[in-house]
């Protein structure tokens, strides 16, 4: 549903020059199963569904160690993304980091919990 040859367009969006530094805050396997009958009925819009893509995005490496509490950061949807970091461990727009600084060619992942939703989604 989420990855098909429909929507590879929109996978474009995310296409870069290797050299170009991105953050991926990535959903587990787990946090897709979770989404509830109305966000999967959101994501089949494919404006929706690229604004989702792209809010995962960051078009900068930024590692774990690297981010504080309270940092905003802009996604390549254009959305800000709060971080919060703390005793119950960090967080990007209240959804929490399951594991994090998986180094990629051209830059960084973050396991995320949940599926992220731009405001206004």
């Amino acid at each position: 549903m989420y990855f098909n040859s429909q929507n590879a367009t929109i996978l474009s969006q995310l296409a870069t020059a290797p050299s170009a530094p991105l953050t991926l805050f990535a959903p587990t396997d787990v946090a897709f199963s979770r989404l509830t009958d109305k966000e999967k009925e959101k994501l089949k819009d494919k404006e929706t569904l690229s604004r989702v893509l792209t809010y995962h995005v960051v078009n900068q490496t930024m590692y774990h160690a690297g981010m504080y509490d309270f940092q905003k950061l802009t996604a390549l949807s254009g959305d800000s993304i709060l971080v919060e970091k703390g005793i119950g461990g960090t967080f990007v727009d209240d959804v929490k980091l399951t594991y994090f600084d998986i180094t990629v060619t051209n830059g960084v992942i973050h396991k995320l919990a949940k599926v992220m939703f731009p405001p206004g989604v």
